[in-house]
This record gives C-alpha cells, structure tokens and sequence, in this order.
C-alpha cells in the first residue's frame, strides 16, 4: 500500500466528485424533471458496489482504500417536498479500508530518533490499521433530470479500528495492536449519472470515506 497523503488525496477527490456533478448540470440537454413530482425511474431495492477512501478517524496522516456496498430501500416514492420531484430511502453498507502509516505517527511513545539511530529504521517501519464501517443512513434523493440525480445521507456509523505495528514499550521498541469501536454521526453527499434506465455511476462524498460506485436498480 502506498503512502498517501490524508488531507491532499480527499481534497482531490472532493474537486474532481464536485466537477463532475457541476459538469453533467451545465453540459445536460435534456429537459429539467425536478419540478415534475414522481417523474423518476421507480425502483424496490438499490445496490451500489463501491470502492472508498476512507480519510477520517484514525490518528496520523494515512488513508486508505478499500471496496464497500451500500443497499437503500425507497420508503416514499415520492418525497416529502410535494412540488419537487424527490424521493427518501433508508440504507445501510458495509465497508472495509486498509491503512498504512509510518509507525512514528500514533504508535511509537519512545523518544523522537533520526537517521543513524539505532531505532530509526523501527521508527519508520509501516504500521498498519483496517477499519469496518457499517453505516445506517436517510437518503432523501432529488431527481433533476432524466440523468442526474443527487442525494444528501445523514446517519450513525458503526465504525471498528484494528492497528497493528511497532510501539515502544520499557524503554526499547515492541510490537503493539489495539482496537477501538466507535459509532459517530455521519454524512455524506453525492450523484448518480444514469447509464441507462437500472444502472448508473454514483459518486459520494462525505465522512469517514468518499466512494465511487456502480448503482443497480431492482
């Protein structure tokens, strides 16, 4: 797994997901739907195998990725907003991302070493972390076109952490692992592009990942 860059890798996929979405917008031909209340595929079950970046809630700078699967259920075909054509779904996933870190950033409570320290080549060996999110979410989705649909996601997340690595114990480097669970408020935002009728590329944005995925509609 290669090193990344926690806060310059989701600022890329933050501009890169609102590009695409601003783009399908302005480059659309076809006729706005959003005024037009229940004018959208109907549809009992969707499916979307994803691949996510998971960036937040573990110490240090890593992030990594790893693939996930959401399944929403619409529970009012037509939304609360009876003039716009909306729609809520309930869902909940699972998702799975593996991280690695120099050890340094969250393990190691020795002292700080430099090159040429006997320690250092422990000091800087890769520790690694997987982390499973099981996220419960309201999907309320907002048809705007024939095309492009968006959606907003608030929810809990069961989030469980596994690290793994080289610490510092009684004064010389040992290796470590702890665990910890944890179940914070979570949100996210996103698009679908319609490829045809029952499938379309969903782009997703939020905490503790960002994903793109494949959306099939049952």
């Amino acid at each position: 797994m290669v090193l990344m860059n926690r806060a310059n890798r989701t600022k890329r996929w933050v501009v890169l997901g609102l590009g695409w979405m601003v783009s399908m917008v302005v480059s659309t031909q076809v006729q706005a739907q959003v005024r037009q209340p229940g004018a959208h595929v109907r549809y009992r079950v969707e499916v979307e195998p994803q691949l996510a970046l998971s960036w937040a809630g573990l110490p240090g700078k890593a992030a990594g990725i790893g693939p996930g699967v959401r399944v929403t259920v619409p529970v009012l075909q037509d939304g609360p907003l009876a003039k716009l054509n909306n729609s809520l779904a309930l869902g909940a996933g699972a998702n799975w991302g593996l991280f690695q870190e120099s050890c340094g950033t969250y393990f190691w409570q020795g002292p700080m070493v430099q090159p040429g320290d006997p320690a250092y080549s422990t000091y800087v060996r890769n520790c690694s972390a997987h982390q499973f999110t099981i996220p419960l979410i309201l999907q309320w989705n907002f048809f705007l076109t024939p095309v492009l649909s968006v959606f907003a996601e608030p929810g809990m997340a069961l989030v469980h952490q596994r690290r793994s690595g080289t610490g510092w114990c009684d004064g010389q480097p040992c290796s470590t692992k702890d665990d910890a669970t944890t179940l914070p408020f979570v949100m996210w935002v996103g698009g679908r592009l319609a490829m045809s009728e029952r499938l379309a590329l969903t782009i997703r944005l939020g905490s503790p990942y960002v994903s793109t995925g494949l959306s099939l509609l049952f």
